[in-house]
């Protein structure tokens, strides 16, 4: 049943989302090895954290990856599958880690 509590895992990923760590968080992989994911020991600010699109501008260099974003929680995880330009899909989800 998952977590009652949890927002909902968007279908397609916007592109302004942060990609925060913490206590589980984002990763980008490419090619299926990850690629970026920030230290949850690192001390950043809320609004130094990449977005998507970010990721978005890292991808582009390489069209013919294929690049993911990895959402691991405590309580949710999914898969994101860049399937174009600006376009992030769910390409799996779970129930986190916890």
């Amino acid at each position: 049943m998952g977590c009652l509590n949890c927002p909902q895992t968007e279908e397609v990923l916007a592109i302004d989302e942060v990609m925060y760590n913490g206590f589980g968080g984002w990763s980008l992989l490419k090619n299926g090895e990850y690629f970026y994911s920030a230290s949850p020991s690192e001390d950043i600010e809320w609004d130094k954290y990449p977005k998507v699109k970010d990721f978005e501008k890292m991808a582009r260099e390489d069209e013919t990856a294929k690049w993911e974003i990895e959402m691991t929680l405590p309580l949710r995880g999914a898969l994101y599958e860049r399937t174009g330009r600006n376009k992030w899909e769910l390409k799996s989800k779970n129930n986190g880690f916890a």
